[in-house]
């Protein structure tokens, strides 16, 4: 049978001095009475067990519903080209004018005879940047590639347009052409400049005599510079 630890042992003061540690976490303190009124008083915005919107809600408070209210949507198209306001968090944000895919006009040379309405789709100008080698070492000099630009457009009888595109390819004349973009009220607000152009290849489409729709011809043109205003 072991022996009864006596009173300043180390086993004996240890077991005191957790006992005396130990301390009781304190009681919550009460909420204030006239928060728990104000509480009572208060309409919620939506039910607390299924969570469904209370209808009732600007009856009683004669506010709307924040929870009844439908999200704006920020990509709406805007009214008259102007920007509109949205509420984020609170904030009201200012939301711009996106660019369209459908808002462009393309300035051919007058010679071909193809007006920017005939123009149907267009690729915009991809332009590759690299460094100069030298020696198989790269330098911090920067060059561009610009890759080809793609357009279609429907040709008209009596412009003889098919015929000017075949006789501007064979002789490799170089050209200059203009992408411009338009905002909602058909004002330029950038402008994209392609010089050095010539005519790579074109493709007059394919003929069906059970196809009634309009005829496009397709042209690859190889620019050399370009220029963004």
């Amino acid at each position: 049978m072991s022996e009864p630890i006596k009173e300043g042992t180390t086993k004996g003061n240890k077991k005191n001095y957790r006992q005396k540690t130990r301390r009781q976490a304190p009681a919550p303190k009460p909420l204030p009475k006239v928060y728990v009124e104000e509480k009572k008083k208060e309409i919620p915005m939506y039910d607390p067990y299924t969570g469904e919107p209370n209808p009732y809600y600007e009856q009683l408070t004669g506010k709307k519903n924040p929870l009844l209210e439908k999200p704006k949507d920020a990509l709406a198209n805007t009214k008259n080209g102007e920007n509109h306001k949205i509420t984020t968090y609170g904030k009201d944000v200012v939301v711009p004018e996106f660019v369209r895919n459908n808002r462009f006009l393309v300035i051919l040379p007058e010679e071909l005879g193809i007006e920017p309405f005939f123009v149907s789709s267009i690729t915009g100008p991809k332009v590759t940047f690299e460094n100069v080698k030298i020696l198989g070492v790269k330098t911090h000099i920067k060059k561009y590639v610009i890759e080809d630009i793609v357009f279609r457009f429907k040709p008209t009888i009596s412009n003889n347009i098919n015929k000017k595109l075949f006789d501007m390819g064979y002789s490799q004349k170089y050209f200059g052409m203009k992408i411009e973009m338009l905002d909602p009220t058909g004002v330029v607000f950038e402008t994209w400049l392609m010089t050095g152009c010539q005519i790579k290849s074109v493709d007059l489409g394919v003929f069906d005599y059970t196809n009634n729709s309009i005829s496009e011809c397709e042209v690859v043109i190889s620019p050399s510079d370009y220029m963004i205003k």
